[in-house]
C-alpha cells in the first residue's frame, strides 16, 4: 500500500510539472509569435519606403509644415485645411528635425502602423485569449489597408493607432470595470486621451469616439453608467473647447482670409 501511494505521489509530481512545462511553453509561444508579427508588420511598412514618389496629397502635407515657414504662418495654413492639427505638427516637427524627403515624410506613419501592432499585441493582456492576443496584430501587420496608409504621409496611420488605443481601452474597461477599479479606472484615462487625440487627428476620430463611449455605457452595469457618462462629457467638452480656440471654425480668420483675396476697389 505504500508503494503504491508512492507511485502515485511520483506521477502526480510529473504531472505537475508538465502541466508547467506546459504553461511555460505556452506563454513562450505567445510572446514568440507576437514579435514575429510586430518584426513582419515592421518589414512590410518600411521595405522601399521610397519606391513610389509622393501624391497630391502628401505634397500638400509637405507645403503646409514646411519647416523654413514662421510658425504664425504655418498655423495659418494648417486653419486653411480641413483636417486638425494634430498630424501636421508631429510632421512639422519631424520636417524641422530631419528636413523635407519622401522617406522622411513618411517615416512617422510608419513608425504609427508599428506601435499600432505593438499596441494590439501588448496592450490586451489578459483580457482576450491566447490566440486572439496573436490574430489581432495579425491582422493588423498584414491588413492591406493598414500596410498602404502607413506608407503615407497623411495621418490615417496615425488615426488607426489611436482608434485600437480606444478598442483596446474598450475592451479593458468592459473586462476589469465589475472587479478592478484601478484597472478600470487606468482603462478608462487612456480611453479618453486616446479618443481625445483621435478626435484632433482626424473627424472620423470623433465619431469612433462617441461609438465607442455609447458602446461602453450600454455595456457596463448600472452601478459605473455614470463614470462612464462623466468622462465622455469632458471628453467632448474638451473637444469643442479645443477646437474653438485652436481650429475650425475661425470666424475671425474666414473673414481676414476673404477680405485679403478680395480684389481692390479702383
Amino acid at each position: 500500500m505504500s508503494t503504491q501511494a508512492t507511485k502515485m505521489k511520483v506521477l502526480q509530481g510529473i504531472y505537475r510539472l508538465e502541466d508547467q512545462a506546459g504553461l511555460r511553453l505556452g506563454r513562450n509561444g505567445v510572446a514568440m509569435g507576437l514579435c514575429i508579427v510586430v518584426v513582419l508588420g515592421a518589414g512590410l511598412r518600411g521595405y522601399a519606403l521610397d519606391f513610389q514618389s509622393l501624391w497630391t496629397d502628401e505634397i500638400s502635407s509637405l507645403m503646409i509644415t514646411d519647416p523654413t515657414l514662421p510658425f504664425r504662418q504655418f498655423w495659418d495654413r494648417v486653419l486653411a485645411d480641413t483636417h486638425p492639427p494634430i498630424y501636421y505638427l508631429v510632421l512639422r516637427w519631424s520636417s524641422s528635425a530631419f528636413g523635407q524627403s519622401e522617406i522622411v515624410a513618411r517615416a512617422p506613419s510608419v513608425l504609427f502602423g508599428i506601435l499600432t501592432v505593438c499596441a494590439a499585441a501588448i496592450l490586451p493582456g489578459a483580457s482576450l485569449s491566447r490566440s486572439t492576443r496573436v490574430a489581432l496584430p495579425l491582422l493588423l501587420a498584414v491588413s492591406p489597408g493598414a500596410v498602404w496608409y502607413a506608407r503615407e504621409a497623411r495621418s490615417y496611420a496615425l488615426l488607426l493607432l489611436l482608434s485600437t488605443l480606444i478598442t483596446v481601452a474598450c475592451i479593458r474597461l468592459l473586462r476589469w470595470m465589475p472587479r478592478e477599479g484601478r484597472a478600470a479606472r487606468g482603462s478608462l484615462i487612456m480611453f479618453s486621451v486616446a479618443a481625445l487625440l483621435a478626435s484632433f487627428t482626424h473627424y472620423f476620430g470623433f465619431l469612433l469616439t462617441m461609438a465607442a463611449f455609447f458602446t461602453c455605457f450600454l455595456l457596463v452595469d448600472s452601478r459605473h453608467r455614470a463614470i462612464v457618462v462623466l468622462f465622455g462629457c469632458g471628453a467632448v467638452a474638451l473637444l469643442v473647447g479645443g477646437l474653438r480656440l485652436a481650429h475650425k471654425p475661425d470666424l475671425k480668420y474666414q473673414i481676414r482670409r476673404a477680405h485679403d483675396s478680395a480684389p481692390a476697389a479702383d
